[in-house]
């Protein structure tokens, strides 16, 4: 993991204590695979019936692999304000250019009262990157990485937006959490 630069436009009182991405795989022993194709004979006479042929003969199962990514970030709650809903990506950036290279979306759904910390998970079947920059200096990540928090709704009704933020995005979460 990176270092995070600076957020001048942060929520305030909102604090990011960690983030970092892991991989679980999964496997199980699920359906049935195809069998290998077949030649389908008539043998002896022209006028011999076929042999009856097994359109889908089952063949041993096999395990199936899924992996699935899990980005998380554990954030602290450092204003007077209870915290309802927040939305939130994780960026990865690359090295030398600060591109941004790919974003995950979410959002915790989770009241975080004052001085409470919270851990906030994205579950998706996306890595991070399938590319990465050669010339990236010798570093434990091949990217920086890091969180934005882009909408944060109170328990008081009253939202904060980062200002590059949509401001139906913050909106649909704002009446979401409140039922309007």
């Amino acid at each position: 993991m990176s270092q995070d630069r600076p957020q001048p436009d942060a929520p305030p009182n909102i604090e990011i204590v960690s983030h970092k991405w892991e991989v679980y795989v999964a496997t199980s022993a699920g359906g049935v695979m195809p069998a290998p194709s077949q030649t389908i004979e008539r043998s002896g006479e022209a006028n011999d019936p076929m042999k009856p042929v097994t359109p889908n003969p089952e063949t041993p199962k096999r395990p199936h692999t899924v992996q699935r990514y899990i980005y998380s970030v554990e954030v602290r709650n450092n204003g007077r304000k209870e915290i309802k809903a927040l939305k939130w990506d994780y960026v990865f950036s690359d090295p030398v250019t600060h591109d941004e290279l790919k974003r995950f979306s979410g959002f915790g759904d989770t009241a975080i009262r004052p001085s409470q910390k919270k851990t906030l998970k994205i579950d998706t079947l996306s890595p991070p990157l399938r590319v990465i920059n050669g010339s990236a200096p010798n570093s434990a990540s091949p990217y920086e990485e890091r969180v934005e928090i882009r909408c944060v709704v109170f328990a008081d009704g009253s939202l904060w937006r980062k200002p590059e933020t949509k401001t139906n995005e913050c909106d649909n979460l704002q009446n979401w959490k409140t039922g309007k």
